[in-house]
């Protein structure tokens, strides 16, 4: 066996040349390709390595930082100003939008003691509906839009839990650290070795998670940056100060954001005129095109193609099939996988941690919940109360949502690897890959 040749910075995208990775998982499979093999007790060797690993990143990752998005176009109107003042108790004069920009950021403490929630959400559909409403006015008899003169809502990202992300970056930073330490160390052990080959791949899955966990921090650093460029760093309180002096490339953040998404989801193989890898190759941009197309076509012609096979639109689309009824079928869909637990839904507690005391799955319907979603972690099937279509619950609920992330979620129990079975950690790709499969349902 030899070691693996070191991977480019950015790696190709992950639908890229996808008949090349089946092949290896082909060849690998038919014995075509050996595998990695070990003795039972370097197995059980490599898997409290991997779960130590595990548990240690499953602890910082669920360090969460809390931000918020503020559309300042919203503090222009009436409204905007009435509601900041119900909600913040504040009076605030909008002047220009860097006087805004400057209240918001001076008075930043009052985020952190009364939860923009509301507000931000009152100010972020002001800013949806005006936007369309642009959109609209600019579309040309033939349906044509012109963006040229359309300006993109302002908004400002405010971070409101500085600690919390000073000490998740630095935790990143020390387990990135460890990790470069266990891999020297590991190719301290004989050459080629099973148990050194196995080691050193599971590291570099963790460096790869890793480094996409870091990547995501840049972000934060930017916000801080913008803080910094309006009230000055002399403003800054001593953990914004320390965060802001871990981030390099502040100065050009679009840039660099475009890096670390070439980064983490890849990029084409392919150079553009000054020789940077481009982010999406035209392969990837023809296949979505054509998918777009695809779309547009169905939209257009799916109730002439239902007709055609005997069917009545209206049945389909028709919202008319109550909670009580859609939440027996799903729940007799648990009960195929021999999953339901015999908690009932009405024992579920919003507030609670993990799933019900049978650690199998519920499925809930409640007003506080507006789409439709799997949550791994607290083994539900969650909905929104009100009448669903027969396209909205065969489709969504029955298809994506059970055959797809739920059937996800119990593949993922039977991987003994802490990476892949735990519902805060997963590959750099996981998410990805999540939605591309239950898409296909």
């Amino acid at each position: 066996m030899s070691f693996e040749a070191p991977s480019p910075l950015y790696p190709e995208r992950a639908s890229a040349n996808l008949d090349v990775a089946i092949e290896r998982l082909q060849k690998i499979e038919s014995g075509e390709t050996e595998k990695i093999k070990l003795t039972e007790s370097e197995r059980l060797e490599l898997l409290s390595f991997e779960n130590s690993l595990g548990e240690e990143l499953e602890q910082i990752v669920k360090i969460k930082n809390i931000s918020s998005t503020i559309h300042t176009d919203y503090l222009f109107t009436e409204a905007g100003q009435e509601d900041f003042e119900k909600t913040f108790g504040l009076d605030i004069k909008a002047e220009t939008p860097e006087t805004i920009e400057s209240f918001i950021y001076e008075h930043r403490d009052i985020f952190i003691k009364t939860p923009p929630t509301w507000f931000s959400n009152r100010a972020g559909a002001y800013a949806d509906t005006s936007l369309l409403e642009a959109l609209e006015n600019s579309m040309d008899e033939s349906g044509e839009i012109n963006t040229n003169n359309i300006q993109s809502p302002t908004q400002i990202s405010l971070l409101l839990t500085t600690e919390r992300a000073l000490e998740k970056l630095t935790l990143l930073r020390n387990f990135k650290r460890k990790l470069k330490s266990e891999s020297e160390k590991k190719e301290q052990l004989p050459k080629n070795s099973a148990l050194e080959l196995a080691t050193l791949k599971i590291i570099k899955l963790y460096k790869r998670k890793t480094n996409q966990l870091l990547s995501d921090t840049f972000s934060t650093g930017v916000a801080i940056e913008n803080l910094s460029k309006n009230i000055g760093e002399n403003n800054l309180t001593a953990e914004e100060k320390m965060l802001l002096s871990l981030f390099r490339g502040l100065n050009t953040p679009e840039k660099n954001y475009s890096r670390y998404d070439r980064f983490i989801h890849g990029a084409s193989a392919d150079y553009d005129e000054i020789g940077n890898r481009l982010q999406i190759s035209p392969e990837i941009i023809a296949y979505a095109d054509n998918l777009d197309s695809e779309y547009m076509e169905n939209e257009l012609c799916q109730e002439t193609r239902l007709r055609d096979r005997g069917l009545d639109p209206a049945k389909i689309f028709e919202k008319n099939i109550p909670c009580a009824e859609f939440s027996a079928i799903e729940e007799s869909l648990l009960r195929h996988y021999d999953s339901l637990s015999e908690h009932p839904a009405t024992e579920y507690d919003p507030n609670g941690i993990g799933s019900a005391p049978d650690n199998k799955w519920r499925f809930i319907a409640r007003p506080d919940f507006k789409s439709m979603s799997v949550m791994g972690g607290r083994k539900i099937i969650k909905a929104p109360p009100k009448n669903q279509s027969v396209e909205t619950m065969i489709t969504v609920l029955c298809g994506h949502e059970t055959e797809g992330h739920f059937i996800q979620s119990l593949n993922r129990e039977k991987i003994p690897l802490k990476l892949l079975n735990s519902n805060q950690l997963g590959t750099d790709r996981t998410s990805l890959f999540s939605e591309g499969g239950a898409m296909m349902v």
